[in-house]
């Protein structure tokens, strides 16, 4: 694996591959006999804009924003994968000192790509290329490293810390299942993950090469969407790329048929939507010699998800997907049972390769304006 991935659009490309691949493992025939949720219309809340910052408060504006995380007192730290840099926001916006840097040094980091926050307060950071973990205080004084042996790594690290204090984080390499780390860094063990019940086609990818000299695999446009989310209360959240349903399956379990889920019907591409993506392929695949793209298989309907959180309050956040050219994003929200509790849209462009961090009547979410600069915006619920 490189220690830097070549532009933001391998980065994309290279993590959609592998959150496709999981999804799709996790999310295969095996579950029957699931009764969905009835159909119902959650009521419509508004959002204020609270703030909203693009890294500049605190340097150059972000060159990769690659994870973030909400501490307990409200606090929003952000990791800059370019610079190796964490930098920190109060729960009002106010910048706060950045904290570590390049390298292997105590605090340092070389490859740090995603972060959990810990039941004590503290932050974990992800470093492979270190074999470690690096443990932040909330304050931003470094407390300890944690060695461990790390295989491999993606775009950004799924992790999360269970309430009794473990870490469970994915096993690369060993794909159908997540290892379980105690606060000393030991590993006690693995949680396997859950099928779930889905009809849906996986990913289709296409491939242009000029032989012996370069090549690229691409996803075809319009079969991404779903996820493969953790509840942090014995739960995956679970929704195949081209999916039209979410499921809740307990993990460390593969035979556990779910009783309940919530159903999000495809949506169909325009013909301009069509156009537009084989225009883009085309126009990226005539400098190579060779390819195999063939777009009778780009699909006629998308995925309504084109992804899944779940928040501090153990809420599910379906991210909807972007209208064609539109600048606004939705979001539906259900409770731990899958119950519908609201539907809330912001006028602004949100990644759905960036988590959605809610508590209480505020959340944060990595937006995107019309050049794709990253920010971090924060509302509050109405």
């Amino acid at each position: 694996m490189p220690d830097t991935f070549p532009n933001p659009r391998t980065a994309a490309h290279f993590f959609g591959m592998v959150r496709s691949f999981l999804i799709a493992r996790l999310c295969s025939a095996g579950a029957a006999w699931i009764h969905p949720l009835p159909a119902q219309s959650p009521p419509v809340r508004s959002a204020t804009l609270l703030w909203q910052v693009d890294g500049s408060e605190t340097g150059e504006p972000f060159g990769d924003l690659r994870d973030f995380v909400l501490l307990k007192d409200g606090a929003v730290w952000a990791l800059d994968f370019k610079d190796q840099v964490i930098r920190r926001y109060d729960s009002g916006g106010k910048a706060l000192p950045v904290i570590g840097r390049k390298g292997s040094g105590p605090g340092e980091m070389r490859n740090a790509n995603g972060r959990a926050v810990a039941p004590d307060g503290s932050v974990w950071v992800n470093d492979p290329s270190n074999g470690r973990f690096t443990a932040f205080a909330a304050s931003g004084a470094y407390q300890r490293a944690i060695t461990l042996p790390i295989g491999g790594f993606g775009y950004r690290w799924g992790a999360w810390f269970e309430p009794s204090g473990e870490l469970v984080d994915l096993e690369y390499g060993q794909t159908s299942r997540y290892r379980r780390v105690s606060r000393d860094g030991s590993v006690l063990g693995t949680v396997a993950s859950a099928h779930c019940a889905s009809s849906a086609v996986g990913p289709l990818s296409f491939r242009a090469e000029t032989k012996g000299v370069r090549g690229t695999t691409s996803s075809y446009p319009f079969t991404s969407g779903g996820g493969v989310v953790a509840d942090r209360r014995g739960h995956f959240w679970c929704a195949a790329p081209q999916g039209s349903r979410v499921v809740p399956l307990p993990y460390g379990k593969t035979d556990t048929v779910a009783r309940t889920a919530i159903d999000i019907p495809q949506i169909a591409v325009s013909r301009e939507e069509r156009d537009e993506a084989i225009r883009a392929i085309e126009t990226r695949i005539a400098t190579y010699a060779t390819n195999n793209f063939d777009r009778a298989k780009i699909p006629a309907t998308k995925s309504e998800m084109a992804a899944l959180w779940v928040d501090d309050d153990g809420r599910l956040w379906v991210v909807h997907a972007a209208a064609w050219k539109g600048t606004s994003t939705t979001y539906s929200v259900f409770d731990g049972t899958g119950k519908p509790l609201f539907r809330v849209s912001i006028p602004a462009r949100a990644s759905t390769y960036l988590p959605v961090l809610a508590r209480g009547n505020e959340f944060v979410v990595a937006t995107k304006d019309a050049d794709d600069v990253v920010s971090l915006a924060r509302y509050r619920l109405r």
